[in-house]
């Protein structure tokens, strides 16, 4: 798990070589990385075309170059320019995928998504297009993460950094939790319904312990 400040100055490009460098000086080795929509600039894609890894990140659909290209609803592999006046020009691989939305947020129909497919990728479009939509849920894991985190109304920003990465390490050990329990099960021929582990009764747990270890005062003298 890594993280950092991110403070009203710093650019998006500025954050995401932070962290990246911050991986890689934990001996991490980057396979693949999938960045949002938003990361979709020039002076990003710029730096990943420089970097070893597979770099995927989905494209707005926004030009008439590009339009064209989505009319066609056609899976494509080609090249793409995209410029900026503030960032300059970079030109990189282009996937296009389609797929049927079978109802999903409301839609019917082919939906067409391309992406920015950067580095030496062997897979096809779609196995691409499949594995950006079940990357690591970032929303989901915020959503835990804030069921897991110390509320505190202190203003030291160091602090409240703080409580968020141990409300993360909590949620990792949690999966990690289930996920052993789950494979000891298999092992032994039970069913474990993970369902009767959910992250509330972990901090439950944890809460008991900490008073257990630590005492807690139950009443007072008035």
């Amino acid at each position: 798990m890594c993280f950092t400040f991110v403070r009203p100055l710093d650019s998006l490009f500025d954050v995401l070589v932070k962290v990246l460098h911050k991986v890689s000086n934990l001996g991490i080795q980057v396979k693949r990385l999938y960045l949002d929509r938003e990361f979709a600039r020039t002076d990003i894609i710029r730096y990943l075309t420089e970097q070893l890894y597979v770099s995927v990140l989905p494209i707005p659909k926004k030009g008439n170059e590009l339009k064209s290209l989505l009319k066609q609803k056609k899976k494509l592999k080609t090249s793409y320019t995209m410029n900026s006046v503030k960032y300059g020009s970079v030109t990189f691989p282009l996937w296009i995928a389609c797929r049927y939305s079978k109802g999903k947020h409301g839609k019917q129909g082919v939906v067409v998504l391309p992406y920015a497919v950067i580095g030496d990728c062997k897979n096809e479009i779609l196995e691409i297009s499949n594995e950006y939509e079940h990357r690591f849920g970032i929303e989901s894991s915020y959503r835990l993460m804030n069921q897991a985190r110390a509320r505190t109304s202190s203003t030291d920003s160091s602090f409240r950094l703080l409580l968020v990465g141990i409300a993360f390490t909590l949620v990792n050990i949690w999966v990690y939790l289930k996920w052993f329990a789950l494979l000891t099960s298999r092992k032994r021929g039970t069913d474990f319904d993970e369902n009767q582990f959910p992250l509330a009764l972990f901090c439950d747990f944890l809460c008991e312990e900490i008073k257990n270890i630590y005492g807690f005062v139950s009443s007072i003298k008035l």
